[in-house]
């Protein structure tokens, strides 16, 4: 997220914005992500690297190179069976398979969060960390998103009281981020950081749950005479945020819409679906680099998931990775959430940019019942499979031979 809105323009890369500085290292960086495209590791770990701002373009000796000097000190926490191989790509992206944790979340839940965790050291071993979070996982896609990066510097004398936002991210980032062991040997560190948001944005604080836990976010705004809310996956129990407001709009896809039962007190707008297969290219385009030649394709569909509640001059937003679902909102996912006050020109921005969608029309998009029953059986292959993939599997040998149990 940055002050200036939602424009074309206002597109900020989360990988130019994690790079380090001239004079600094990158000592530790953690990422966690709900699905995984091994092409977009790739670009991260070059944009990191001294490739820097040529990422993919670098070609295959520079990722080499990358491999070396960044893979070893990057960690990748990701949900089981949602790594998606990449269809081309160079022989050497097998090697990033050391740097990636997949973890399998309970059933009935997922492990959704998105967010960045990085460590650098610069001159004088001055120590510098950076928080990322929102909805965007390490995949490829020209989607709405949006995210938060905090930049924060260890400032606490010893013996004094750490911050409570310090000790919420340093308590995160252990159970979040639980199969990386060495997130343990920070803990203290990280509680002692001052962490400092974009200009005019005051953080007030960072929410988060385990996969399994039932633990409703907190996104109360007592009074609040407006609520605008974006999110591409909604359910009934989800929209209960907009109880007890009288002006309420929310901006999803129109798949999710159908699903819901008509509130007079809540405006639906519509936009596109976010895409989830999009090829990320490895080859240097040949074609014409004029910049007149080249137009930015519009954005596939909306994948960010923000909350917006306004009281006078408080214009109070969250952000983060959940979705507007009991799931998301109440539980069982993991999911981490940014609680922030931001000046009137994101809000107003915000709300134009919901504005500006089509309304929904409940009445002329009623789901058919043939594609009802087949989304019905999709989530029950899926529920399936996600037994399946967290069986533990074992061959015993007996006088009858060999089983699998």
């Amino acid at each position: 997220m940055t002050a200036s809105g939602f424009d074309r323009e206002a597109a900020f890369s989360v990988f130019e914005a994690l790079r380090p500085t001239g004079d600094q290292m990158l000592d530790r960086g953690a990422f966690a992500t709900y699905s995984l495209d091994l092409v977009a590791i790739a670009a991260l770990i070059l944009s990191l690297s001294r490739a820097g701002e040529q990422e993919l373009e670098a070609g295959p000796l520079s990722f080499v190179d990358a491999l070396n000097e960044v893979a070893p000190r990057i960690d990748i926490v990701v949900q089981k069976d949602r790594l998606k191989p990449a269809a081309r790509h160079f022989g050497v992206l097998h090697m990033l398979d050391r740097r990636i944790h997949a973890v399998q979340p309970p059933q009935g839940s997922s492990y959704h969060p998105k967010f960045a965790l990085i460590r650098y050291v610069g001159p004088k071993n001055r120590v510098t960390w950076k928080l990322w979070l929102g909805s965007r996982n390490l995949t490829g896609g020209q989607d709405r998103e949006a995210g938060l990066l905090l930049v924060g510097r260890v400032v606490r004398a010893r013996g004094s009281r750490p911050p409570s936002i310090s000790s919420s991210i340093a308590s995160m980032a252990q159970e979040l981020l639980s199969p990386l062991g060495w997130i343990a040997g920070f803990k203290d560190e990280l509680e002692s950081v001052r962490w400092n948001a974009p200009k005019d944005v005051k953080l007030r604080s960072i929410q988060w749950r385990r996969a399994g836990e039932w633990k409703p976010f907190s996104t109360a705004l007592r009074g609040a005479t407006r609520t605008v809310a974006i999110s591409p996956f909604v359910d009934d129990a989800g929209c209960s945020v907009f109880d007890g407001c009288a002006q309420n709009s929310l901006l999803t896809t129109s798949d999710a819409a159908t699903n819901l039962l008509p509130r007079s007190d809540v405006t639906v707008l519509v936009d596109r679906s976010p895409t989830f297969d999009v090829p990320i290219p490895v080859e240097t385009s040949e074609a014409s680099t004029d910049i007149d030649d080249i137009s930015e394709p519009d954005p596939l569909g909306i994948h960010a998931k923000l909350l917006l509640r306004q009281k006078g001059e408080t214009n109070r937003l969250w952000l983060g990775s959940a979705n507007l679902t009991k799931r998301g909102m109440d539980g069982r996912n993991a999911e981490l959430m940014a609680e922030l006050d931001v000046p009137p020109e994101v809000a107003t921005a915000l709300i134009s940019y919901v504005d500006d969608a089509a309304p929904f029309d409940h009445e002329a998009t009623e789901l058919e019942p043939d594609v009802a029953n087949q989304r019905a059986a999709e989530r029950k292959l899926d529920n399936a499979i996600a037994v399946i993939v967290g069986a533990g599997f074992e061959l015993a040998r007996d006088s009858e031979g060999i089983t699998l149990k």
